[in-house]
């Protein structure tokens, strides 16, 4: 979808600011107008084109700090799929928590991360207390769960199909989480599928976000709508906040 928007119009022929203003103006139209299913999906693919033109300066800075990790180097990777982050962190040696609920992708976490003695592994969803969350997948997961596995989420998203299974994880709180490790964290990655909005509102209420010293969270407004206004709070927050290290554009 990135840089094609409806009736054929490409977008990546304009500068990049003619592009942003013509996003922004676009998704204003979308907001306004754009009423039931499929002005709901009009408005998550602009919202993810415009988060699309944010990925390469956040990819950069993320790789910049991973470049700096050694083997004293401690990494959190919350939502870790298949493990690509995962692995990436565990390269440099840094001790790696890996957090995974969805089994599928838990299978392919494990597999990935084998050869690495320095990564431990968590079956479980995050969330801001220890309990149990209640994820549903996408109705075509079994076509294709390589695929669907990364939609897997506790909230209705505008990019699945409905109707598919839903089921309970153990869910870990990730202030008390960090709490008992007992040292700060250099890098975390969090990518929980909506779950992100409560664990941020806790670290942010209880001043435990400062535990983590670079901290990338994608953030699902785009294709959870229910998101919108809370995600956007957080982001002012944030930045009245002048929270350098917390980057809400990983994708």
């Amino acid at each position: 979808m990135s840089g094609q928007l409806q009736h054929g119009f490409s977008t990546a022929r304009l500068s990049a600011p003619i592009r942003d203003a013509y996003l922004h103006a676009k998704l204003l139209v979308c907001s306004t107008f754009g009423i039931g299913s499929r002005g709901e999906r009009r408005i998550t693919f602009v919202m993810l084109e415009l988060r699309d033109r944010r990925w390469p300066d956040t990819k950069a800075r993320f790789d910049s700090v991973v470049a700096q990790l050694d083997e004293n180097s401690l990494c959190l990777d919350m939502g870790a799929n298949a493990g690509l982050f995962t692995v990436q962190m565990a390269k440099t040696g840094a001790t790696v928590h890996a957090f995974e609920p969805d089994p599928h992708a838990f299978k392919l976490l494990e597999a990935a991360a084998a050869p690495y003695a320095n990564v431990h592994l968590h079956n479980a969803a995050i969330g801001p207390r220890d309990g149990t969350l209640t994820l549903t997948r996408d109705k075509n997961f079994a076509d294709d769960p390589g695929r669907y596995t990364v939609g897997t989420g506790a909230f209705r998203s505008t990019l699945n199909t409905p109707g598919g299974e839903s089921f309970d994880v153990p869910m870990i709180g990730l202030r008390s989480f960090l709490a008992s490790l007992g040292r700060t964290v250099d890098l975390a990655k969090m990518d929980i599928e909506g779950s992100e909005v409560a664990v941020l509102e806790d670290l942010l209420d209880d001043g435990a976000i400062s535990q983590v010293a670079q901290l990338f969270v994608e953030t699902h407004e785009a294709q959870m709508p229910e998101l919108r206004r809370r995600t956007r709070s957080l982001r002012k927050r944030v930045r009245k906040q002048a929270l350098d290290h917390v980057h809400l554009d990983w994708q």
